[in-house]
């Protein structure tokens, strides 16, 4: 907004032109040859003049005056042509967002990318640019200047200081075109690859009756509980002197000694529930979470819920003992449910949840049926049917 461009169009007869000049006060000029034209050289001088260029203003925002004129090839100066414009200076500051690897808690790499978003209407308004640089240390040094045009985002490559596992703060100062700067800045746990690594973690629990539907890593080991506090059993690696727990690899519980076992709280509400284990050494380093195979566990605490009868509402068979069982089973944790059907305590069916079970009974006369349905963290609800088989 301090430089303004200009068109300048002149005409002198007869002996042509052989400069113009410009000034913003009609007193100081700045004077411009014209090319193979000089005083006192007529024959090489034009009638006629087309100029264009940039000048600048004086600065500070309001109404401008700029002032013109030309020079004949006779010494002869024409009186001032003035024009005048108004200059809205661009004072805004622009609004720096910044995101660090997408948003991760953590990293165990000093190679970052932050993303940096910019907002300056004036700036964006009038079709001008910006320039970026960063900071590792609040500000006390910098990287250098690079121009990003007229983009609004881009992605910055940022180097973090390597050492002793931390958190990490970078600070992205973008200027405009008028030279507002603006800040904006992000933090990341920078957890030391070299640091103590962390051992797999397994709890005392018996294994889930079936993991079928739930959303956890094809072969990943799951456990499964009806109680909400579990007792962990963990393989610490030999230099770590601290360690935490967390459900999310976000929020960490308080730091403790290092220990073979940890006692987690898997919360109030049922489902599965992801446990992370971190060890600190004495150096200060941290295992990275992500580098951690979690441990899965299932909290269950309630039964299925079951509705078992026979197809047609039978109440009895042909001497064959051939029927077929209808089957309504549900649980609000586990969507792999497992049903064992039997008479008089004989198995007619294992096997998976199925709305129609046809089943072979090998009794006669009045028999007693049950059926078991088992959740994934052993829960079992029983249902009794009767049938006559003839």
């Amino acid at each position: 907004a301090s430089k303004v461009s200009y068109a300048l169009d002149a005409s002198e007869s007869p002996s042509g032109i052989a400069a113009y000049a410009l000034s913003n006060d009609g007193s100081t000029w700045t004077t411009t040859t014209v090319g193979g034209c000089a005083v006192g050289q007529v024959a090489a001088c034009q009638g006629s003049l087309s100029a264009s260029g940039t000048w600048a203003l004086t600065p500070g925002p309001g109404s401008k005056t700029v002032y013109a004129r030309v020079e004949s090839a006779a010494g002869v100066w024409s009186a001032p042509s003035a024009t005048t414009v108004y200059v809205n200076q661009d004072t805004t500051v622009p609004t720096v967002n910044v995101v660090l690897d997408g948003g991760q808690p953590s990293t165990n790499s000093t190679a970052a990318t932050a993303a940096v978003s910019v907002s300056d209407p004036v700036t964006q308004q009038a079709g001008l640019t910006f320039q970026t640089r960063y900071s590792t240390n609040g500000g006390q040094s910098w990287s250098g200047w690079q121009s990003e045009g007229g983009a609004t985002s881009w992605n910055l490559s940022v180097t973090l200081p390597g050492g002793a596992s931390g958190q990490r703060s970078v600070l992205v100062e973008v200027q405009d075109s008028d030279d507002n700067r603006g800040q904006g800045g992000a933090t990341i746990q920078y957890v030391n690859p070299s640091g103590p690594q962390a051992g797999a973690s397994t709890a005392g629990l018996t294994a889930c009756v079936s993991t079928d539907g739930l959303p956890v890593p094809s072969g990943a080991k799951v456990q499964c509980t009806t109680q909400p506090q579990v007792t962990v059993a963990l393989s610490p690696p030999s230099s770590a002197v601290q360690m935490r727990a967390s459900l999310s690899g976000v929020t960490w519980g308080p730091w403790q000694a290092v220990a073979s076992t940890q006692a987690v709280n898997l919360g109030t509400s049922p489902g599965l529930k992801t446990l992370w284990v971190q060890y600190e050494d004495s150096a200060g380093d941290v295992t990275a979470a992500p580098n951690h195979n979690p441990a899965y566990y299932v909290y269950d605490p309630g039964r299925p819920v079951v509705a078992a009868g026979w197809l047609g509402n039978a109440s009895s068979t042909d001497s064959s003992g051939n029927a077929t069982m209808t089957l309504q089973a549900s649980d609000d944790v586990s969507p792999a449910l497992q049903v064992q059907v039997t008479e008089n305590g004989s198995t007619l069916y294992s096997g998976s949840n199925e709305n129609s079970i046809p089943l072979t009974l090998n009794g006669s006369g009045f028999q007693d049926v049950q059926v078991i349905v088992t959740d994934a963290a052993g829960n079992a609800t029983t249902a009794q049917l009767a049938i006559y088989v003839q």
